[in-house]
């Protein structure tokens, strides 16, 4: 039988190691979904250099701080941090590298050595400048995001990485004037921000939403009574801070407030927060969170801004709202809530952090979300249908008092179905109001006195008719008016079959013309 086997393979290597230029393409604009993401990887690296300088004692008195400034008529970006910076030896290695970053095995937040790169693809120029103490140059290095572009799209060039790199990027070049900057800090710049994607860059507004919900800023304390309980409850967690952040010269804050507009005028409120914690199996923590305690009237619309459990690590958001939609028995609930859990570093974050990648713990954390939003989702369901009861309560009373509002019977007979009628509703409403928590019992003692008084004294048609006025008018022109009457309140399309049954036994026995 002939060998199946493949003949001996060429001793040359089956992999070249070169690295194509259209890696920069990748790592910039095939990045992110949304623009504003590259915003939020210089406030990552921002906030992990000022724990460093506060590990290193470098504040004193200094308050530390991570400034954004949109300028509109200049379409530029810049965001400034008075953390550690970088000194003049490392220049090369931290800003002129790619996927090499210091920060791995460390507990800070970034590790992959790419995210500073973010705002290339969305600006003509990308300039870093920093410096670590008073007496140091003000260190700049440009990366050229038009040349990328130019480069890219010149794909029958087969240049590698390296030189690719060697053409976009100016290292080292050095301030003139560095007396007007501060004595220690870093600096991104995008200079000339391109306009697309609805312009949410420079747009302050939208902006400033996106950072409530996913920078690591704090609770407004004045605007949300459990912040101090819920910080109590994260203290522990690795990573988690708070800093101050400004867009603008204006503090970013978290959105959570205790009033809540859902929809069409309905209103809610936060009335209390529940706290959760996950382990492994192995018995390491996980993570912590809290979620809010509503009245669960419904999905919350997008204007409001804290609708969602929210995933964190490092009080940094990883992906939105919609995170554990699959977690939810109909994933329409995951925005019936409000809450965040934050996750330890025992979970690895993703390179687009919109996700972790897989590993034991992250099943363990899948499994306990499953538990708790199955548990979410009943409290949704149960709100549902207690919501189905109140409402359909609310039918029943006005449909009965509107019913013991008749002035009269036609007869006996109707007299006697209306009231059998009747008391099955006020029996099936005393059923329903213990279901929907309702203890009030004047309702139904006010619909009995009403039953028990036609009862006892039904007003009959015949009594009541005015016979001075029926002589005045013969049987034709009476039913006349009657059908007319009823045209004048009623268009529907049965209304031809009521006609008939109100006439037809007065009709000569004949055909009627169409």
């Amino acid at each position: 039988m002939a060998s199946i086997l493949p003949a001996k393979m060429n001793s040359r290597k089956a992999v070249s190691g070169e690295l194509g230029k259209q890696l920069l393409d990748v790592i910039t604009s095939g990045m992110y979904s949304d623009p504003r993401m590259a915003i939020r990887e210089y406030i990552q690296n921002a906030v992990d250099s000022i724990d460093l300088a506060h590990f290193q004692g470098l504040f004193g008195n200094a308050i530390p701080y991570v400034q954004i400034t949109l300028d509109g008529r200049e379409r530029a970006i810049t965001i400034e941090d008075n953390g550690v910076g970088i000194s003049v030896k490392d220049i090369d290695d931290r800003l002129g590298s790619l996927g090499c970053s210091s920060k791995i095995g460390t507990s800070q937040r970034g590790f992959r050595g790419i995210g500073r790169l973010g705002g290339l693809a969305y600006c003509d120029v990308l300039r870093f400048e920093t410096r670590q103490t008073i007496c140091d140059a003000v260190q700049i290095v440009e990366w050229n995001g038009q040349a990328l572009r130019d480069q890219i799209s010149h794909l029958s060039n087969q240049e590698q990485l390296g030189d690719a790199v060697r053409r976009i990027a100016t290292i080292g070049s050095r301030r003139a004037k560095p007396d007007l900057d501060p004595t220690r800090f870093f600096r991104v710049h995008m200079v000339n921000v391109h306009q697309f994607h609805a312009d949410l860059l420079m747009n302050v507004k939208t902006l400033r939403e996106y950072l409530s919900q996913t920078a690591p800023v704090a609770y407004k304390i004045d605007e949300f009574p459990f912040s101090a309980q819920i910080e109590q409850h994260l203290a522990k967690i690795p990573g988690y801070r708070s800093y101050n952040i400004l867009l603008n010269n204006k503090n970013v804050f978290r959105p959570y407030n205790v009033e809540i507009t859902t929809r069409e005028g309905l209103t809610d409120r936060i009335n209390d927060v529940e706290f959760v914690e996950c382990f492994s199996r192995q018995g390491s923590l996980l993570c912590k969170g809290w979620f809010a305690q509503t009245g669960f009237l419904s999905a919350l619309p997008p204007h409001v801004e804290m609708r969602g459990i929210r995933i964190r690590q490092g009080n940094i958001a990883v992906g939105d709202e919609y995170f554990l939609k699959d977690r939810f028995t109909e994933s329409r609930f995951a925005t019936w809530h409000i809450g965040e859990l934050h996750v330890t570093h025992e979970l690895k974050l993703n390179a687009r952090r919109d996700g972790f990648e897989e590993s034991a713990e992250y099943e363990d954390f899948l499994e306990w979300a499953s538990v708790l939003c199955r548990r979410l989702s009943s409290v949704c369901r149960q709100s549902s249908n207690d919501r189905s009861i109140k409402q359909n309560i609310s039918r029943m009373v006005i449909g009965i008092e509107r019913q013991l509002s008749i002035p009269f019977f036609v007869d006996k007979e109707h007299a006697n179905g209306f009231i059998e009628a009747t008391e099955k509703q006020v029996l099936r409403l005393r059923q329903l109001l213990p279901e929907a928590g309702i203890k009030d019992r004047r309702t139904l003692e006010t619909f009995g006195e009403r039953l028990t008084k036609i009862k006892n004294r039904p007003v009959f048609l015949n009594s009541i008719l005015d016979g001075r006025i029926l002589r005045r008018k013969d049987n034709r022109q009476i039913l006349i008016e009657l059908c007319k009457k009823i045209l004048s309140i009623n268009h529907g399309s049965d209304i031809s079959e009521l006609l008939m049954q109100i006439v037809g036994p007065y009709l000569k026995n004949q055909k009627v013309v169409e």
